[in-house]
């Protein structure tokens, strides 16, 4: 089978990553942010979902660390340390973080990151992919008011949930 180095990955720190044309194309059509990170904690790979949120190019993003593209300190030490966990004992780590990109783009962010192991066993990069979930937490948000709001409806009533309204014209159950 032939190689082809792609654009998105300097040649230097092209080797290890070894991807086809198509899993390229599978990773930029992909609305999740997919990267991969070298020994060192630099920006190795970057789908293009990832490369739009930072405004970048690749060859703009990729060789940056945390701190290079202006992450806030806290945020950038949690992360490499995520990153110097997975080196060192090879598990996957699951984590979720908000974060506002240099586009403005804020979000909610869970994430899992991973070792890519060479064909002697090392770990050559730690592979990521994340996902916006800032909906999922906006409607668990939405759901702890209402769920709040019936609690304080039925101390009120005690009716077990249910309040029952009366009119002369009509009758409602709310619950």
């Amino acid at each position: 089978m032939m190689r082809i180095d792609l654009p998105l990955v300097p040649q230097e720190i092209s080797q290890p990553i070894g991807r086809s044309l198509s899993l390229e194309a599978a990773f930029s059509s992909i609305p999740d942010f997919v990267y991969a990170f070298d020994r060192e904690g630099r920006f190795a790979y970057a789908n293009s979902s990832m490369l739009a949120l930072f405004g970048l190019t690749a060859e703009a993003m990729l060789g940056k660390t945390f701190a290079g593209l202006g992450y806030p300190s806290d945020l950038a030490d949690r992360l490499n340390g995520h990153i110097r966990h997975v080196l060192a004992t090879g598990e996957a780590i699951d984590d979720e973080v908000f974060y506002r990109s240099p586009t403005g783009y804020a979000a909610q962010f869970a994430f899992r990151w991973g070792p890519a192991r060479n064909a002697d066993g090392s770990i050559e990069l730690v592979v990521g992919v994340s996902r916006d979930t800032s909906e999922r937490h906006r409607v668990e948000a939405e759901l702890k008011r209402s769920e709040r709001g019936a609690a304080a409806c039925r101390d009120r009533t005690g009716r077990g949930g249910h309040l029952f309204l009366e009119s002369a014209n009509r009758r409602a159950l709310l619950g």
